[in-house]
């Protein structure tokens, strides 16, 4: 008796539709198919007259397919039987494990965090979810925000801040400077200094001139600026109290991305401060999006600036704060990394419609952020999820709309 034929099927991958020939390999005779039986873990039929298999493979590995056939020119009650191996490469998204973070380990915070907040003209909407990264070694959630609205003041504010991996207890610097500027700005902005924003808004639609845009800039400085200030000192007073094993400042490394909002007679007034990667921006359908800073890039991929005294001097500030007036916006999109990196590929697409417009597109469907219903949230948390390939890291997003 003959050897038996061999045979050869094109690797598939798991939890993807396949389609596929079974076929002699190459110096093989040709052969009239009969039956062929996969394992039950591939889920998939076959097509005998073309050879061609199709399903969706549900398990990854080495599988043995039995194929009966006889060749070409036998007698039809000849039959021959061999085995055949297929291999279904892993779905790697089923390779990450969900191992929750200890909450025993110092400064912990829940892995998943939600909020939504509605003004009297807008509402806001923020989550954060542990990276699969972290996940994937039960290490915590290294993000945070900050939002407010109240209708009493008509002012909002949205905050969101991304703790440097390689930062010790950057978990704790990112939640400590969110607080810190979030309540010092909802102080500020509901006084004094938010009056003298105000007024200065009122004074450049009355009069667009140069000192007109400089009066509006410095009070912006002396209200979204003293706000980023307050978290540096929260940092600094955290360190120099060296709680829960805290060595330097540096064990706090954190970006910072602040952005407040407010109706100003007929227009919007979106402002920023922006230190770090992660985008803040103002996404208008069918315009330009307005970017209200610039991503903090360095020498080598994942190289990002944090904050530090430096960005918090006079000098930074008058840099890195910027605002726009708008008759009207769609959404005021604040982002950590892990949003903005998947979503928008090269520093140049920031400046484009069309991945802005994906995006929001994207929100809209899986979210429907409008919906005044609490499971809005739980989408926002959901959608965060999304499966992109290399981008595993936390991600956060807080959105004015």
């Amino acid at each position: 008796m003959s050897e038996p034929v061999k045979f050869r099927i094109p690797n598939a991958r798991q939890s993807q539709p396949y389609s596929g020939a079974i076929a002699p390999a190459p110096g093989e005779p040709p052969v009239i198919l009969l039956d062929v039986v996969p394992a039950p873990d591939l889920a998939l039929t076959c097509e005998l007259a073309t050879g061609q298999l199709s399903g969706t493979p549900q398990a990854h590995g080495d599988f043995s397919i039995s194929v009966h056939y006889r060749l070409l020119g036998e007698g039809a009650d000849t039959r021959h039987q061999a085995t055949a191996t297929m291999y279904v490469n892993p779905d790697p998204r089923q390779l990450w494990r969900d191992i929750p973070s200890d909450r025993d380990a110092p400064h912990w915070k829940p892995d998943q965090a939600v909020q939504m907040l509605a003004g009297g003209e807008r509402r806001i909407i923020a989550a954060r979810t542990r990276g699969r990264s972290h996940a994937h070694v039960g290490s915590c959630c290294d993000d945070d925000f900050f939002v407010h609205a109240d209708p009493s003041d008509a002012w909002y504010i949205a905050i969101v801040a991304d703790g440097a991996g390689s930062a010790a207890l950057s978990r704790l610097g990112s939640q400590l400077s969110v607080q810190a500027a979030g309540n010092h700005l909802r102080q500020l902005l509901g006084g004094a200094e938010g009056r003298q924003v105000l007024a200065a808004v009122a004074a450049l639609q009355a009069d667009e001139s140069t000192r007109s845009r400089q009066m509006l800039h410095e009070a912006l400085v002396a209200t979204v600026g003293a706000a980023a200030r307050q978290a540096m000192q929260a940092l600094s007073d955290a360190a120099r109290d060296a709680p829960g094993g805290i060595q330097s400042v540096r064990d706090l490394a954190t970006t910072l991305l602040i952005g407040v909002a407010r109706k100003c007679g007929e227009a919007w007034l979106c402002a920023a401060y922006w230190v770090g990667d992660g985008v803040v921006g103002v996404y208008r359908e069918g315009f330009a999006p307005v970017l209200l800073g610039d991503v903090d890039g360095g020498e080598y991929a994942g190289q990002t600036r944090f904050l530090d005294p430096s960005e918090v001097s006079h000098e930074a500030l008058e840099k890195r704060i910027r605002h726009v007036l708008c008759d009207d916006f769609t959404a005021f999109m604040l982002m950590t990394d892990g949003v903005s990196d998947p979503r928008f590929e090269t520093v140049a697409q920031l400046s484009l419609a069309e991945p802005w417009r994906a995006l929001w597109n994207e929100i809209g469907q899986a979210v429907r952020p409008f919906d005044a219903d609490a499971q809005a949230g739980q989408r926002l948390l959901e959608w965060l999820g999304f499966w992109s390939q290399g981008n595993h890291d936390d991600r956060t997003i807080a959105m004015i709309c």
